[in-house]
């Protein structure tokens, strides 16, 4: 603090310190408070299965070359990176927090109710979770992915538990969300079975 003709200016290191603190004091109220508005577990969730549905398209977009180059279906997701035709360098890594098991292709699903056992999708088992409740959670952001009208608070449905069945309803909304998939779902067998389907193909 200097003081001129009587006037102080500047100030003084106990006030710049009683500034400081009381300024910390205030960002840590409102930094309490505004976490309320955000579900970070939520944030957290959507960012792995925004990944997920990531590497699914990738998976997909390879499927489609593989096709085109050999004349036929892969059948399983290790002929997508196979030495003699390479498409991927690699099987997308896990994300952990939703399994532990990695990438499947799948082509002996029924899923379009025609009582064949012939459908072929991408599956992603949501075995990282140690809850039936967290496993059931990671399936309905999946859900509100694929359906924007599907609530994060569902809980699993009984009725809806074999392969065959979709959790959420299609009803055309995969297309118009823009994804490369006849369907994109969560099924289980059971609550704690849960597994993440990016159907390739109905037939």
């Amino acid at each position: 603090m200097v003081r001129r003709n009587g006037m102080r200016k500047g100030i003084s290191i106990v006030e710049m310190m009683i500034a400081v603190v009381l300024f910390g004091v205030i960002s840590t109220i409102g930094f309490k408070y505004a976490k309320n508005y955000y579900d970070v577990s939520l944030t957290a969730k959507q960012a792995s299965v925004s990944a997920v549905v990531e590497q699914a398209t990738q998976l997909s977009n390879a499927y489609d070359l593989y096709e085109i180059k050999r004349g036929k279906i892969p059948t399983a997701v290790s002929d997508l990176n196979a030495s003699d035709i390479r498409i991927i360098t690699e099987i997308p890594g896990n994300v952990e927090a939703i399994t532990a098991d990695g990438w499947a292709l799948r082509d002996d699903l029924e899923i379009d109710g025609d009582g064949d056992a012939d459908d072929i999708a991408f599956v992603y088992p949501v075995s990282g979770p140690t809850t039936d409740e967290e496993k059931q959670s990671y399936c309905n952001v999946l859900n509100n992915i694929a359906n924007s009208t599907w609530d994060y608070n569902a809980s699993y449905n009984s009725t809806n538990d074999a392969d065959a069945e979709e959790i959420n309803d299609a009803n055309g909304m995969y297309s118009k969300n823009n994804f490369d998939f006849s369907k994109i779902m969560c099924y289980g067998t059971d609550s704690s079975t849960m597994t993440f389907a990016f159907v390739k193909k109905l037939n």
